[in-house]
């Protein structure tokens, strides 16, 4: 499909990730050697965030299950002068993230590709394993009672009763093109800000992923990473009506 150009986006982050085939050599001083290449860009001084990760299993059929949560690895957060303009990076994955308003993907794609120019400043040289495009919409489709299939084609039905009416809904699917990639796609209803009493806001979150059979150059991870973005593009098209796109203009 075309890809249309909108006045006002509905785009409350679009990030674009990519995830190491091996972690990066990393010490204390790694973040900030890294800074050295990417200040020009991402002035604001760097962020570090510690990330839990939450595991859930059983040594073997003879003990009882158990919840841990563990240290996973740590990663930095840099940003631009706005705050808008966003790059995290950890030892195993780096993403560039925009937060509205939205510069469009040529520009996305571009502070991608400078960021692997400035990990190579640093001495780091990775290759991917996998990698991402998701873009996340928040879409406000008015006051009230609103026909949601005016705006949206995916199917929301009330319960079958002549009173029945919708107050919350939940719907994702998870779509396979190939063995390699996935299209996750989640559309829900939004919960409402007292000040915005009676709005109709709902997310539309579209990920596609693709898993990559070897560990493959950054040069042709961006290329790749470039359908990714014509799939999303062609997913969010294709769930969208023409009510809807005026909701943008």
């Amino acid at each position: 499909m075309d890809r249309h150009r909108y006045l006002n986006p509905p785009i409350t982050e679009a990030i674009c990730q990519f995830n190491f085939s091996e972690p990066l050599p990393w010490t204390v001083v790694t973040p900030g050697i890294i800074y050295q290449s990417l200040q020009p860009n991402y002035p604001a001084e760097p962020e570090r965030q510690e990330q839990l990760q939450a595991t859930f299993g059983r040594a073997d059929d003879k003990t009882p299950p158990e919840f841990q949560i563990n240290r996973a690895a740590d990663r930095v957060l840099y940003r631009d002068d706005s705050a808008t303009r966003l790059l995290v990076l950890s030892p195993v994955n780096i993403s560039v993230n925009s937060l509205p308003p939205y510069e469009g993907w040529p520009n996305l794609a571009r502070r991608a590709k400078e960021a692997f120019q400035a990990l190579r400043r640093a001495s780091c040289y990775p290759t991917i394993s996998t990698l991402s495009v998701r873009y996340i919409n928040r879409i406000r489709l008015g006051f009230g009672n609103v026909d949601l299939s005016s705006y949206i084609t995916i199917p929301i039905h009330a319960a079958p009763f002549d009173d029945a009416t919708i107050s919350a809904f939940f719907n994702r699917t998870e779509s396979s093109l190939g063995a390699a990639v996935k299209v996750n796609v989640t559309y829900a209803s939004l919960q409402q800000d007292p000040a915005d009493e009676g709005a109709a806001d709902v997310v539309l979150d579209i990920e596609c992923f693709q898993n990559l059979d070897h560990a493959t150059s950054v040069d042709d991870a961006l290329a790749i990473v470039e359908h990714l973005k014509e799939i999303e593009n062609d997913q969010f098209e294709s769930v969208i009506t023409d009510e809807c796109r005026r909701l943008f203009k």
